[in-house]
């Protein structure tokens, strides 16, 4: 499982990345023309997955390395990983009116959950004032607020997830990371992110209204119209996961659109990225190795090899 550790984490946070990630542009209000794309860009996205996914790199005759940048992602793992926890951590009473948790961090600041929380259903903002995690070689630091609602059906093991949505506030989330002696900020939005529970035979789903990102280098990606599926789970993590559909604005080559076939723990898989003209297709026979070809009219032009991630 640990391909599929990689390839939902990417999922996750490919939504803050490359394929369907590094933001959102507008829930399908976005009438941007979609890119031609050439075989120069796949070099383009591929550098950019890799930029995005834990451990990736892209390989070409033209792209020798483009490590990942793991700074970028570091707003919305924390945020995931909050929000994920948070029934575990804080056993709220079912009829509580109120909520109000502070945190420190582990190495400064805090973070402030305040809200509702009424049979189930929680109201709540949180509220990222300095929050640092990590030490004194690396870490990352949190500002702004988030609000996340939640649709819980009570239970006698606690409230049962029915969906969760996720807005950023204001100016959204903003980051600012130290590692290697270096220093870097980014920001986040998200506007109407929803992850709704499997139902019976009704797989999970998560949709996205709006991502965007901002680099450290001011340049802006976006996400609008993501519909994600998911299906079956292994722990906290899906067995298989399928795009589809996402529309992707890369600020060197425009704007495009994401699809995947179901992505498992194994067996073959392709990732679809479509302009105007041209498709890009990132394959792997087995995502268990943790590498993806990248192809354009039939002619293979680069490797995604994520298979370093596996031994994390």
């Amino acid at each position: 499982m640990r391909s599929l550790r990689v390839v939902t984490t990417g999922l996750s946070t490919i939504l803050v990345g490359f394929i369907i990630g590094c933001g959102g542009g507008g829930g399908g209000g976005d009438d941007t023309p979609k890119a031609k794309l050439t075989a120069k860009d796949v070099d383009t996205l591929g550098s950019s997955a890799a930029k995005m996914l834990p451990g990736c790199e892209y390989n070409s005759d033209d792209v020798a390395f483009a490590h990942m940048d793991e700074q970028v992602l570091g707003s919305y793992r924390m945020l995931h990983k909050e929000v994920l926890l948070f029934n575990k951590k804080n056993k709220v009473p079912l009829m509580a009116r109120s909520v109000h948790i502070v945190e420190a961090g582990g190495c400064g600041g805090t973070l402030t959950k305040e809200g509702t929380h009424e049979n189930g259903d929680e109201h709540l903002t949180y509220t990222y004032d300095h929050y640092c995690s990590g030490d004194a070689t690396k870490q990352t630091v949190v500002d702004g607020v988030v609000s996340v609602e939640k649709d819980q059906t009570p239970t006698a093991s606690g409230p049962k997830l029915n969906s969760m949505t996720m807005n950023t506030q204001g100016g959204g989330l903003t980051t600012t990371s130290k590692a290697n002696g270096e220093t870097t900020t980014q920001s986040l939005v998200m506007k109407n992110v929803v992850y709704t529970a499997a139902k019976g035979s009704t797989p999970a789903t998560l949709t996205v209204g709006k991502i965007k990102t901002t680099d450290n280098k001011g340049k802006v990606f976006e996400l609008t119209g993501a519909e994600i599926e998911t299906k079956g789970a292994s722990g906290e993590l899906p067995t298989a996961i399928t795009v589809k559909k996402a529309t992707y604005k890369d600020p060197d080559i425009g704007l495009v659109s994401v699809k995947t076939t179901p992505l498992s723990d194994s067996g073959p898989a392709t990732i679809t990225v479509s302009g105007s003209e041209g498709t890009v297709e990132f394959k792997t026979t087995d995502t268990s190795v943790g590498a993806f070809t990248a192809t354009m009219d039939g002619k293979i032009l680069g490797r995604l090899d994520c298979s370093a991630a596996m031994g994390e």
